[in-house]
């Protein structure tokens, strides 16, 4: 794995931005994969984006190349702190509901797993305060959709920028359909004209993820079908 292209998007961010802000910046660091890169940055029919890898107000934090030299495998979502979350919990059912609708036979940890923002933040206040342009990850996002050229894109958070769907809705082209699950459950798609389906679920933080099965269910047959 060639970390220096992230190396240099760090360094270019930190130089770029005040001094406060730079301090705040080192002290969250960068982790761009909630999966291993080692082994999941590879063709798939599935890749999985959420907003970004979060960052306690409370604590310092090495940047991913540097904790990924230590242990190896690590998964954010698996084997972090987070593990018995709500979000972990809920986003593993989707995640595997997606895995075996598709047919997979490999492991939830083993699924290409990236942050549409690779910059540890508490939340996404925090995130757009950092600055959304200086932060902007693309040029990255568009070599991982050219090696692994995925059928399906997962994004967790369907909102506004800075969130997952928004990201790869500004990056591909296709239209955007709004499938209204209950009042406050709403799932976004669009599929782009070769064929990839982008499938945008609320964040998982605090919702089920048992609502969404049937709708995700029903995206994915349509897009079989096309």
């Amino acid at each position: 794995m060639d970390w220096q292209p992230y190396k240099d998007h760090f360094a270019r961010s930190l130089a770029a931005v005040p001094p406060e802000q730079r301090v705040e910046l080192l002290r969250l660091g960068m982790a761009p994969f909630a999966s291993d890169p080692a082994l999941t940055l590879r063709p798939a029919k599935l890749m999985v984006v959420s907003m970004k890898p979060y960052g306690a107000p409370d604590r310092s934090y090495a940047c991913g190349w540097d904790e990924r030299a230590v242990t190896p495998g690590l998964h954010r979502w698996y084997d972090g702190g987070r593990q018995g979350s709500n979000f972990v919990r809920e986003a593993d059912e989707l995640l595997t509901y997606l895995i075996d609708r598709l047919g997979l036979s490999v492991p939830a940890h083993d699924i290409l797993n990236v942050y549409a923002y690779f910059y540890r933040a508490a939340d996404a206040k925090q995130l757009r305060e950092l600055g959304l342009d200086l932060l902007d990850c693309t040029e990255f996002h568009r070599a991982f959709l050219a090696t692994v050229q995925p059928q399906v894109i997962l994004c967790i958070g369907n909102g506004a920028a800075p969130s997952a769907f928004a990201t790869y809705r500004a990056l591909l082209d296709g239209d955007v359909r709004e499938h209204r699950i209950a009042p406050r459950l709403l799932l976004r798609s669009f599929t782009t004209p070769d064929g990839l389906r982008v499938i945008g679920v609320p964040h998982l933080s605090y919702i089920r993820a048992a609502p969404l099965l049937a709708a995700v269910g029903t995206l994915l047959e349509e897009g079989d079908g096309q």
